[in-house]
């Protein structure tokens, strides 16, 4: 039991590692308000109270750790406290409303960890994709922000090359897109026919 707690740390600790250097790569897209658009968030702190947060998503560079800006109205403007950052390993999660294509309300979850948000910005048939930013797919999600996979309700890993095979390992016409690391076009393809195959199954009958 030992050996298997110490494996598993290892691998949260690489997660963590990786999605730090992935947030570094993406520094502009934190200060471009196109892709990071500051949203009202409802903010779940670790002691289970809540607040309501207006800002965007801010990456501390010196920490590497996500956050966000809450500022207290109730301060005057010069009071060194009317602006908090809440940071993501002090939260238990965030979340913030939405409207997909059609209109129709959805709610963005940011899973809180030591570094950052994951956001599930596409909620797939067999793989869910998750992004350090709060955009879905009916919004404007781009494909540099997204992080980390997800096969069902299984765990959520480091969207890369091995992972991503592993998932996709029965279905050829997906893999094919890995090798130009077209991800989430190889991604696509499978939720496209796992739906398919899951489809085409005849219904099971009660013996």
């Amino acid at each position: 039991m030992a050996g298997v707690n110490s494996m598993l740390a290892r691998q949260n600790m690489q997660f963590q590692m990786q999605m730090q250097m992935n947030m570094n790569m993406m520094r502009g897209f934190y200060n471009d308000s196109r892709a990071n658009i500051k949203y009202t968030f409802k903010v779940t702190l670790k002691d289970s109270t809540s607040r309501e947060v207006k800002s965007i998503i801010y990456l501390d560079t010196v920490l590497h750790k996500n956050y966000l800006v809450f500022e207290n109205k109730d301060l005057p403007k010069k009071d060194s406290l009317r602006k908090q950052k809440i940071y993501a390993d002090q939260t238990a999660n965030i979340s913030r409303k939405g409207f997909g294509a059609s209109y129709e309300p959805y709610t963005m979850v940011g899973i809180a960890n030591d570094s950052c948000w994951l956001f599930r910005a596409i909620k797939g048939n067999s793989i869910n994709v998750y992004s350090f930013l709060s955009e879905s797919e009916d919004g404007l999600l781009d494909e540099s922000t997204l992080a980390a996979i997800q096969q069902n309700n299984g765990p959520i890993v480091k969207l890369n090359e091995e992972n991503l095979k592993a998932m996709l390992a029965d279905d050829p016409d997906a893999l094919k897109y890995i090798k130009d690391k077209k991800y989430l076009k190889a991604i696509k393809t499978y939720n496209k026919n796992f739906a398919k195959l899951k489809k085409a199954q005849p219904p099971a009958t009660a013996n």
